[in-house]
Formats: structure tokens, sequence, C-alpha cells
């Protein structure tokens, strides 16, 4: 549209000259050469002009750009991105890869570990939708990312049974499905990994059915973790916690029998 406005104008200055003419070629070559140079030079200052205005627009793009972004890779702040593995892990741990890497083994394979998770583990067939901008732009990443997660997902436990052939009950495991009833992972019976995934995948209180209880067979399914998943993300969420309200209640029951009392072996 400019270059068609430059050119008009030069025809109409063109045209402006027509009457002025006359037989003097060297005239006439001399005020054509003026109305060319005049429009070149116009031509040239439009063109600076867009040329400081796209270094403007370019610079308030720069000015978008999260600060987690990695100069090696492109970001497009008009279509965002959410990280990838190697911005995340300098995001949460406030270090370079490389720094990360001449670190103890354990500490780069667990972050690299916690990274691939968030970004990766968690969706199973899902689409990511979580909003990355909140998670980037929050003081705990990781618990921004979970909650993000569980949003997204709307995890929530169950009990698979196995059968045998003859129809028997064999085995039962948790598992973490999606809103989609999409198995997620399993629920491993190790309570520490056990917590780590529930809460990886942004589980609640609420993802755990108050009645879980009815749908085990009991010598067919952890007890330690039934115990758990009963108070998951409530007061009681630790190994050394669920251990101690189990042998509570077990001696509670007992006492209540008389038999701590009539054996003083069994205290």
């Amino acid at each position: 549209m400019q270059v068609s406005n430059q050119i008009e104008q030069l025809i109409q200055a063109l045209n402006e000259l027509k009457p002025l003419l006359s037989e003097d070629k060297q005239y006439n070559a001399k005020k054509f050469a003026e109305v060319l140079k005049a429009s070149l030079e116009n031509s040239s200052g439009n063109a600076e002009i867009k040329k400081e205005t796209i270094n403007v627009t370019d610079q308030k793009m720069v000015d978008q750009i999260p600060y987690w972004v990695d100069p090696n890779y492109s970001y497009d702040p008009a279509n965002p991105r959410k990280p990838n593995m190697r911005e995340l892990m300098q995001a949460i741990s406030g270090k370079n890869v490389e720094e990360l890497y001449l670190e103890q083994n354990e500490n780069w394979e667990n972050m690299s570990h916690k990274s691939s998770e968030i970004l990766y583990g968690v969706l199973g067939p899902n689409k990511d939708t979580r909003d990355w901008s909140v998670i980037m732009r929050s003081d705990d990443i990781l618990t921004a990312a979970k909650e993000e997660t569980g949003k997204m997902l709307e995890p929530k436990v169950q009990i698979l049974t196995k059968f045998d052939n003859n129809g028997e009950v064999t085995n039962q495991v948790a598992v973490l499905k999606d809103k989609n009833e999409n198995i997620l992972r399993e629920i491993s019976p190790d309570l520490s990994v056990a917590e780590d995934t529930l809460r990886t995948f942004g589980a609640t209180y609420a993802s755990v059915p108050e009645n879980i209880e009815e749908d085990v067979v009991m010598d067919k399914f952890d007890k330690n973790l039934l115990n758990f998943l009963k108070v998951f993300d409530q007061k009681i969420t630790t190994f050394d916690d669920i251990v101690l309200e189990t042998t509570a209640e077990a001696m509670s029951k007992q006492m209540s029998k008389g038999d701590l009392l009539g054996d003083p072996a069994k205290l």
C-alpha cells in the first residue's frame, strides 16, 4: 500500500510538471530529476520511519518474553508455549543445567525426573491445557504445577480388582484415573512413592472415595496403603503417622477386649 501511494504521488508530480515543460531539454531533464529525487527522498524517509516502528515493535515483543525462556530456544509471545526440560529445570533450581550436571548425580537425576514428570509424565493421553503462565510466575513452581495438573485431570483413586479364570479375586491394586476414566498410574504400596505420585498428579483428599474401604477385599489389598489412602491430604499423611495410627487403633481394640491388661507380654 505504501509503495502504491508513492507511485501515485510521483505520477501526480509529473503530471503537474507537464504544463511547465518547454522545448528546453536540459530544463526538462533538470525538473524531472528534481521531482524524481524528491519522490525517492520521501520514500526513503518513510522507510526509516517504518524501520524505527519495527524496532520498537520488536522491543515490545522482547519485553513480553518470560524470564525463564532460554535464549537458545524460540518463543513467540503471541503464541506462548510451555517450558522445555532445560528451562523448567533451571527455573525450579535457579541454576544452569550445566551447574546442575556438575553436582552430585542424585541431584541431577532428581531434578530431571521431577521436570520430566511435570512436563510429560502426568499427561497420559490428555492434551496439556494447564496455565503455564500461572505456573511459571509462581514463587513455588512445583506446587503451582501440581495444582494446575489437578485442575486439568481431576484425578481420582480407584481399586482395580484382578480375577482368575474361575472369577476368584487374585489381587487388588490402587490406580489413579483422570476425569475421562483413563488410568494414569498404578499407586505403589510404598507409601513414600504413593504420596509423591498422588501429589504430582494434583490429587487431594477429594480424589479418594470416602467409601474406598468398601471396594477392598482385605486379604487381597495392602493394608498400609489402604490406611494411607483413607487419610490422604488430611492431618495424617506420613508413613510414621500411618504406622502410629494403625498401632494405636490395634491397641485400642485389644484394650477394649481386656487382652493387653491380662497379658503384659502383649504390651
